[in-house]
């Protein structure tokens, strides 16, 4: 098995089982920072007193972008922790 360095990896991005989508490059790097970038602009929201507003944007940023961003991140790490053990 290759060691996974833990900065690039594979991934599927549309994990449908009927889909025949190739393999894709993920980067955990960029995976933590659009996850940062979606909650931080929550927290900005929060700290204005827009306590609804910080709440939608969560929510809508986890269904659309940061939510996938986190489980690949996640799945990535897992992936370097499991390579370190070999």
């Amino acid at each position: 098995m290759a060691c996974f360095n833990g900065c690039y990896y594979r991934m599927i991005f549309d994990p449908d089982p009927v889909a025949d989508d190739e393999a894709v490059i993920g980067d955990l790097g960029d995976d933590l920072l659009d996850v940062y970038k979606d909650l931080k602009a929550g927290l900005v929201l929060e700290d204005r007193g827009m306590r609804t507003d910080a709440l939608w944007h969560w929510a809508f940023q986890h269904r659309i972008h940061w939510g996938r961003h986190a489980a690949a991140a996640l799945f990535a790490l897992h992936g370097l922790t499991i390579s370190k053990l070999d």
